[in-house]
């Protein structure tokens, strides 16, 4: 069970290092493996390097990061570092992107999701590794906060330019490259014609669903962090 005081020690930050090291590794691995293995699987991604152009990657790199600073301020006792970077918001907020990741690909993208064979494992482990092991324990970690401030609501603003930032920059990129990291986002996707949907306007919907769907998510976050640190420890 993770506790208040384990949480400030030198075990948990090098439990949390390692995860960010390995959370790293696991990315370099896929990128420079993709040319030589992984494209023969999925041709779709067509460069490398557009691997860290998913919204679940890019949360999983800020997540690493935030791990592996959290881990640093602990060992070598940089207490103003610690004491910024484990604000509730910021963590708040890290937790209600990455909570949005693994619901929505566990309980609707699994379903459609084609794995790699079993030779390429590292292809798999990331997915597993980025969908599931990061959420679940940013999750767990959520409820025992550094930060014991109440969050406003107003947080929530700010939190969502970020999904709004990475839908200008991955709507531009795709127009100029015509590569899209998911395909809802890609008029000419074909499921748009077998369902008989104008594209912009299924673009649209699914556009708004995750807009809505995060919202609601870091409502969510900001009631359970406000709930959980009246309680009594």
């Amino acid at each position: 069970m993770i506790t208040d005081s384990f949480i400030k020690s030198k075990r948990f930050a090098y439990i949390a290092l390692v995860l960010g090291l390995i959370g790293i590794a696991i990315k370099l691995s896929v990128i420079l493996t993709y040319d030589s293995h992984l494209i023969a699987e999925f041709p779709d991604l067509i460069s490398r390097w557009n691997h860290i152009g998913f919204f679940t990657i890019l949360t999983n790199i800020l997540i690493d990061v935030w791990l592996i600073l959290v881990a640093l301020s602990i060992l070598f006792n940089i207490n103003k570092l610690l004491d910024f970077i484990t604000q509730s918001r910021i963590q708040g907020f890290l937790t209600a992107m990455i909570f949005t990741v693994g619901f929505i690909y566990c309980f609707v993208l699994f379903w459609f999701d084609t794995l790699y064979s079993m030779n390429l494992w590292w292809g798999n482990l990331s997915t597993f590794w980025h969908h599931v092991v990061t959420p679940i324990f940013m999750v767990a970690l959520f409820f025992r906060p550094y930060d014991k401030t109440k969050l406003p609501q107003k947080s929530l603003l700010l939190w969502m330019l970020y999904p709004l930032a990475y839908l200008i920059i991955t709507m531009i990129r795709g127009a100029t490259t015509a590569w899209y990291p998911y395909p809802f986002l890609d008029s000419k996707w074909e499921m748009f014609a077998d369902l008989n949907l104008n594209p912009y306007l299924g673009i649209s919907l699914g556009i708004a669903f995750l807009f809505f769907f995060i919202l609601g998510t870091g409502l969510l976050t900001i009631k359970i962090h406000n709930k959980n640190i009246e309680r009594k420890p």
